[in-house]
């Protein structure tokens, strides 16, 4: 089964930014996940990264300032510039009216330590677009309406996942129709690692089973999906809830 490898320099990074505006049906995630519909043949979606950027009053941002960033597998190199205005037409066709979106889309292996570090950056202080042109120049990186702000937030979602130790998966594909009990070998067929939250607790064996509390949500360390466990009976982890976001 494919799956995401760390820091894979081959797979192609998509970063979306600012596409709803306040009581949209489709948010900025959403419409990430989607593009899996649009990809052309040699081009598999194998997952996509939310990230949290500064919310700040300096920041116009419709409710928590988070861009997501598909991550896709290509057969061929040469399938760029398909995908590039492929998205192009999903993004602009599903925005809500009013919204500011932008796209940024590359290769993990020409994401340079300068824009890793915008990606960083996005989480501090507050940046421009400026900045993104300056530090995102030989990328795709494009405004596709309204005052074009998405693009500052759509060039960090990639330079943080390129990163690749900041950000939740909204979606894993391999995981995709799993059911929330499996065992250690399972989910590392899919990809999926475990990062075990107990001091003294042994190491998950293979046959160990692993049960998921309500949604299969990893985080990215090391490049790589990574689910947060504790050990609740010998041979048996779990994982926490999410919290419930405050509105």
């Amino acid at each position: 089964m494919k799956h995401i490898s760390p820091l894979d320099p081959d797979l192609l990074l998509i970063g979306v930014e600012d596409t709803d505006v306040e009581g949209a049906e489709l948010g900025t995630g959403k419409i990430t996940r989607l593009l899996k519909t649009v990809l052309p043949a040699g081009a598999e979606m194998v997952g996509v990264v939310r990230h949290q950027f500064l919310m700040v009053p300096e920041i116009p941002y419709t409710s928590w300032n988070s861009p997501a960033c598909a991550i896709v597998r290509l057969s061929d190199p040469g399938l760029l510039p398909r995908i590039a205005e492929a998205t192009r037409t999903h993004v602009r066709a599903l925005a809500s009216e009013g919204s500011d979106p932008g796209i940024c889309l590359s290769l993990v292996r020409d994401v340079s330590s300068e824009v890793m570090a915008h990606g960083v950056d996005c989480r501090r202080r507050v940046l421009t677009q400026a900045d993104a042109i300056r530090i995102g120049k030989g990328l795709i990186l494009e405004g596709l309406g309204g005052d074009n702000g998405g693009i500052i937030g759509a060039l960090g979602a990639v330079g943080l996942t390129a990163h690749g130790w900041c950000g939740r998966f909204i979606e894993v594909s391999a995981l995709e129709g799993r059911p929330l009990d499996n065992s250690v070998a399972e989910l590392a067929a899919c990809g999926v690692r475990l990062a075990v939250m107990e001091r003294d607790a042994p190491p998950p064996l293979d046959e160990d089973r692993v049960v998921v509390a309500d949604q299969f949500r990893p985080v990215l360390l090391g490049g790589m999906p990574v689910l947060m466990v504790h050990e609740a009976a010998p041979g048996r982890w779990e994982t926490k809830p999410w919290p419930k976001r405050k509105p």
